[in-house]
């Protein structure tokens, strides 16, 4: 909470004096904006040959809601959550489980490589402008196939202007504040968007006391150690070189603080699980004699502590850290002829774990 109020007042520190310059300036004149044309690593669900669905950030901005819960909402779809809001989830997508499908942010992937999964919660919704999901099939500009398909979350679009002040708040201390802005200056467009959410997940559940043939001996309590709180923040740019020519640069961060609750919920249970996050992605598109191309790379860095020091959790102490570093580069291209479109995608990629 402290870095989301920081982060507010710097942004509305830099944003004020710009956006007043604007409002003063009465002989501007708006001749209209033509349409972009879709750049090459963007996959065209209407042209799409495969079954694909796209979730619209219209359809869950207004509502407390994860990634998990967008997508469950979504046909074919199922998620599994533990713990509650925050809570581990898993995704499957017509029976296929979690490894098998692969989550993509802007194109890239970003599931583990020493586990499979990925965690959609990572990535909360204030930044999202939609959720593509591909249960068959993988698009080609996503290069890599997976058994169940695939999901490509999109970050929202800098080059739209955009004000935006989200307050909710729900059951069982449940609460969300983000705010997203995105405007631009110059030949530079840029966007700044911070998220704050955090829940206790204090509801009642039945504890059986580790005697389930003894109905009797169950008692109805509330839930123990299972509060959730996560901050993020991105910054995101881009630059119009040509119609033919542009750039865009993303950075994000991201810091989660997940209790863990024990299954015969005991009171003395303090495990906890910390993640924080760092993710670079930059894109280069180009359109040169009549090939239109993308170069793309990045890395992202990511550190969790399992701390379960008094063993209420596991069946033994555990005090974990794990370093999971992630290097990705890649390109794209695609050349139309007759009634054909051909498409080459490249990438390399290297993980420390």
């Amino acid at each position: 909470m402290p870095f989301l109020i920081a982060f507010s007042l710097v942004f509305f520190t830099l944003v004020a004096p710009f956006a007043s310059g604007q409002m003063a300036d009465e002989n501007m004149v708006v001749y209209g904006k033509a349409e972009k044309e879709i750049s090459v690593d963007r996959i065209d669900i209407q042209s799409f040959t495969g079954f694909g669905k796209n979730i619209n950030r219209e359809e869950f901005v207004q509502d407390f809601s994860t990634a998990s819960d967008v997508l469950d909402d979504a046909n074919g779809v199922q998620i599994k959550t533990i713990g509650g809001v925050g809570g581990y989830s898993t995704v499957s997508i017509r029976g296929s489980v979690g490894k098998q499908i692969n989550i993509y942010l802007d194109g890239m992937l970003i599931n583990n490589a020493q586990s499979g999964d990925a965690g959609l919660d990572l990535v909360p919704t204030a930044l999202v402008e939609s959720i593509e999901i591909y249960p068959d099939f993988t698009p080609v500009q996503l290069s890599n196939s997976n058994l169940g398909g695939a999901i490509n979350i999109v970050t929202i679009d800098l080059f739209e202007p955009r004000k935006e002040l989200n307050i909710s708040k729900g059951m069982y201390g449940s609460e969300r504040y983000s705010l997203a802005f995105s405007d631009s200056f110059r030949a530079w467009n840029f966007l700044l968007a911070a998220d704050h959410e955090a829940a206790k997940n204090d509801y009642e559940i039945l504890n059986d006391q580790s005697t389930p043939d003894n109905p009797d001996n169950f008692v109805v309590e509330e839930l123990q150690n299972a509060d959730y709180e996560q901050s993020a923040a991105v910054i995101k740019v881009g630059h119009d070189f040509s119609k033919k020519r542009n750039f865009d640069g993303l950075l994000s961060w991201s810091e989660s603080e997940k209790g863990i609750p024990a299954v015969n919920n005991n009171q003395e249970n303090r495990a906890s699980l910390n993640v924080e996050s760092l993710r670079l992605q930059l894109k280069y598109l180009a359109k040169i004699w009549g090939i239109r191309s993308s170069f793309r790379a990045g890395f992202s860095l990511s550190d969790e502590l399992y701390d379960d020091r008094n063993g209420a959790v596991g069946v033994d102490d555990e005090f974990m850290r794990t370093e999971n570093q992630s290097w990705f580069a890649g390109a794209i291209a695609e050349y139309g002829w007759l009634n054909n479109i051909t498409s080459i995608n490249a990438e390399l990629r290297k993980e420390t774990y």
